[in-house]
This record gives structure tokens, sequence and C-alpha cells, in this order.
């Protein structure tokens, strides 16, 4: 074959069209990811980066109101590990705006009968091992639960998700909670951004190689620690949340007071929920101000 063989092209097309299959699924099932944290063991533990300059941004509404968004990551590292800049961010604002209820009940686990014929029974075990839950409670998983379970299984690092933690402290603090994601709906909204065959297509990515997946995410979190506003891949297709998104979130800057607190990923990019604020006459400054 040479160079330009019509077959070696093919090749080396689907070689990258897999590795990007596989980045929207990491970057687009992170709310399941969150979700599913506390519930998968088997983890090795791993020192991370003190966070240097969280992704944390100021927004001032074009009448003055003053809000806040912070980029979060969903594994990794916890709120404890948060600078005092996110915190006081927090406690100043007057409603806490988060993707996705973490506290109640979980849905992973929402489907009355178990789904077996999705992965192989040797995928099974395999994915059991790795997550550490056992096979029956998987197959009730819905289907993104399943790559969250897998994903996390891989990841370098036991941490609860700081979302949660910000939850929780938003509960301490007495302020009212809203989230953008609704809770029955969750799974089937990671759907939208995935089908299910290709979701379960990087499932069996990810029990083939966690190795390489868990070292994808270590970078991840490392320079999420180093204030990379890059740390998490913005995609296209997160531009479907987004664009469901911006119109709640542009409220809340209107109004003001608001901790909004989102995947990183949300907040960089031509599509990102910031360049839709910015367009809408949003201020934005990164911090420190």
């Amino acid at each position: 074959m040479t160079a330009d063989d019509p077959a070696l092209a093919w090749a080396a097309d689907e070689k990258r069209r897999r590795r990007r299959r596989l980045l929207i699924a990491l970057a687009g099932v992170v709310a399941c990811a969150a979700a599913i944290v506390a519930l998968v063991a088997g983890y090795r533990e791993v020192d991370f980066p003190e966070i240097e300059r969280p992704l944390l941004w100021r927004v001032t509404s074009p009448a003055g109101k003053t809000s806040y968004l912070f980029g979060t990551i969903h594994i990794g590292y916890s709120i404890d590990e948060l600078p005092k800049a996110v915190l006081d961010s927090q406690a100043e604002a007057a409603i806490t705006v988060l993707e996705s209820d973490l506290l109640g009940k979980a849905p992973a686990g929402s489907r009355p009968a178990a789904r077996s014929e999705r992965l192989r029974p040797e995928e099974w075990k395999a994915l059991s091992e790795l997550s550490g839950r056992p096979v029956d409670e998987l197959q009730r998983f819905d289907t993104p639960y399943l790559l969250g379970a897998a994903l996390v299984g891989a990841s370098p690092r036991k941490r609860e998700a700081m979302d949660k933690g910000l939850q929780k402290r938003a509960l301490e603090l007495g302020k009212p909670i809203e989230f953008l994601l609704v809770e029955a709906t969750r799974g089937e909204q990671a759907l939208e951004l995935m089908p299910e065959t290709e979701t379960l297509e990087n499932v069996r990515q990810v029990l083939a190689n966690p190795e390489r997946i868990r070292n994808y995410l270590q970078s991840m979190i490392n320079a999420y620690g180093r204030g990379e506003e890059s740390a998490a891949t913005a995609l296209p297709l997160l531009g479907i949340l987004n664009e469901a998104w911006i119109e709640p979130i542009d409220d809340y800057m209107d109004e003001g007071g608001a901790f909004v607190a989102i995947g990183v990923a949300h907040l960089t990019g031509d599509h990102s929920i910031r360049t839709w604020l910015e367009r809408r006459g949003h201020r934005i400054e990164r911090w420190p101000w």
C-alpha cells in the first residue's frame, strides 16, 4: 500500500473518529460521573497539585449586578481543596446553581429490570472489577451511568465530587439551590449527547485500556489544578446543553447574586456559556479581579 492508499486513509480517519467519540464521552458524561462518584470503590490514590488559580469568573450584568461562574471538575478534587476565593464567592451569593441534585436518590439504579444484553458476560465482569460494584447492580444502571462507573473506576484518585460538596455547603449556609438538569431525565439528556450504542462502545474502550483513560484523566486533573481553561475538552456537542442552559443562566446573571457552578467544559470555546453571556452584554472577569 502507498501513503495515499484509500484503505490507509480510511483507517486513519476511523482511528480519529474513535478517539473523538471517546473524548465526547469523557466530556459529555460528566454529570453522570459526578452522580456515581460516591458509589464506586476501588480507587488508587494519587497526589495532585494544589489548585493555583481557580476557574472562577465574576459576571457583571448590563444593569451592573454581580454574580459568579465557577468551572468545576467532577473527579479528582474535592471542595476541601478549593481556594478561599471560590468559597467566599459562594458565601457572598444569594443562590447556588448547580448542574444536578447529587444528594437526592441516585438515578443510576432507577431501572426496574436488569439489561444484561448490553455487554458480554466477560465485559460485565471486567466492569464490576473496575468499579467495585456487583454485576447485578450494574445491569440495572442506565447506560450513561455505566460509562460513568467505568470512568470513575479508572480515575486515579477518589474524592467526593466538588459539585456535591458545594451543594452540601449551600445547605449549611442556608442558601437556596437550583439545578439545571432535571433529576428524572438526567440519563436521557446524557444520551442526547451520545446514543446508547456509542456509549456502550466507549464503555468497552475504557475496559480494554483503563490505564490509558487513567493517564488521560490524570493529565486533565493536573491541568485543572494549574488553572488552565483547557482542562476539560470543550466540544460542539456540549452546545446542546449550553443552548438549553443559557436562558436560565442569563436570567440568574440579570437578577444578580448567583453562584453558578458547572463543569468547566461548558465555560470554554465558541459555544460556551461564557461566550453566550458576553454576547448578551455581560462583562466577565477571571479571578483574580
